[in-house]
């Protein structure tokens, strides 16, 4: 790995030459390395939406399902029977905004033509949607799945050494199965990139706070003004105004920040739920009896997360994550908590990337808020899009762990 040493090596090496283009990829000193503070050797900027989502997922996605449709005979499926396998899967609440386009696999191009979310989206509901028809040893298969396996420490919200170690082994293990599986391709310069991630989360923590993600959804609300004012005339003193006077009335508001927002419901007495959920009720909820009134809503936005009944909630881990299914959001006194009808978690099915899960006899629950959840965001219960198969499963987007 290069270090700010051999850095300097390389480009006094390149200066001392004439006529020389580069060693080893340096064709001269940086002008950001006279800044007394900073070295690009120094620098940890980098952003998983361009080198996962839009780069290396879409690329390896190709490579595999062109291998699936076109290159082994007889092929698994066809171009256009996968896309109607797209269409026809479930993706849940949770992905209804990101259900993939189109898949394109003839362009010329690295990807499938698909957006940084909706790319996320498929490689996570892709073996839902194929994996039955593929052999459990398959090292093309195996392949994504290795990714997959990255991924997960990749977009993790938290991170520990052990995990910065094991994604060190991971990474080198993806790119070696890459080499191996499909030799006459060349690994592309967001796989290199990926290296770097372990050094970079020990340096500055969990990548997922740094991607450009964010800055692309503010950058969206500067096109919609632009588009709405159909003036090009300075239109950076247009979007410039128009934002200035949005942030002025956000913060004149009675409430700038909408960190709670609840959907209809019902004023009821705890007594009214069902009674097992009423002794949990009453047992973690400090100061509700069961004559006590609660607000039970159909809905409510937390912090930008939406819940609502059916969807999962990772509430513990402990051999595996522990999973309960929302029966009631109870506002009380403007707390809100989950009424969790347990799960057991049979197994992790690794050709699936998912946990098996099935309703627990005789019903279990538990009553949680948002800080006591493992991860808070929600998740949908996934099946097989082969019939005969009734094992149902839930694929978390990054590792579980308290």
């Amino acid at each position: 790995m290069r270090n700010k040493e051999s850095y300097d090596q390389n480009v006094q090496e390149v200066e001392g030459q004439e006529g020389c283009v580069h060693v080893l990829g340096i064709k001269k000193s940086s002008l950001l390395n006279d800044c007394v503070y900073f070295h690009v050797l120094s620098n940890f900027s980098l952003d998983l939406m361009h080198d996962i989502l839009e780069g290396v997922v879409q690329y390896e996605i190709k490579l595999v399902l062109r291998y699936f449709s076109c290159e082994i005979h007889p092929s698994l499926f066809t171009l256009e029977n996968l896309n109607r396998r797209v269409a026809s899967h479930s993706f849940g609440f949770t992905d209804r905004k990101n259900k993939p386009s189109y898949i394109k696999l003839n362009s010329t191009s690295n990807d499938i033509g698909q957006k940084a979310m909706q790319a996320w989206c498929f490689i996570r509901h892709l073996p839902f949607i194929i994996g039955h028809d593929i052999k459990d040893d398959d090292p093309y298969w195996e392949l994504l799945l290795k990714l997959l396996d990255c991924m997960d420490i990749i977009f993790s919200p938290r991170i520990t050494p052990g995990l910065i170690a094991q994604l060190r082994i991971l990474i080198e293990d993806h790119h070696n199965h890459f080499r191996s599986t499909f030799p006459d391709k060349k690994l592309l310069p967001k796989h290199h990139f990926m290296v770097h991630y372990p050094t970079c989360l020990e340096n500055i923590g969990p990548l997922l706070h740094v991607w450009c993600m964010r800055y692309e959804a503010k950058h969206e609300y500067f096109c919609r003004v632009a588009d709405t004012a159909r003036n090009f005339k300075n239109i950076c003193k247009t979007v410039a105004k128009q934002h200035q006077m949005t942030q002025i009335y956000q913060l004149k508001s009675d409430q700038p920040l909408e960190n709670l927002e609840v959907g209809p419901g019902l004023s009821i007495l705890c007594s009214y739920l069902e009674e097992i959920c009423v002794e949990t009720v009453v047992e973690t909820i400090p100061g509700v009896t069961r004559f006590t009134e609660i607000f039970s809503a159909n809905w409510v936005n937390l912090c930008g997360t939406i819940y609502q009944p059916l969807l999962l909630l990772c509430y513990d881990v402990k051999e595996l994550p522990m999973f309960g299914q929302i029966q009631h959001i109870l506002i009380y006194q403007e707390n809100v908590y989950f009424v969790l009808q347990v799960w057991e978690t049979l197994n992790y099915n690794s050709h699936y990337h998912a946990f098996s899960i099935k309703t627990k006899h005789p019903l279990c629950y538990v009553v949680k808020s948002q800080g006591e959840l493992v991860d808070h965001y929600p998740l949908d219960v996934v099946s097989s899009l082969l019939k005969s198969a009734h094992v149902q499963y839930v694929a978390p987007r990054h590792v579980l762990f308290k």
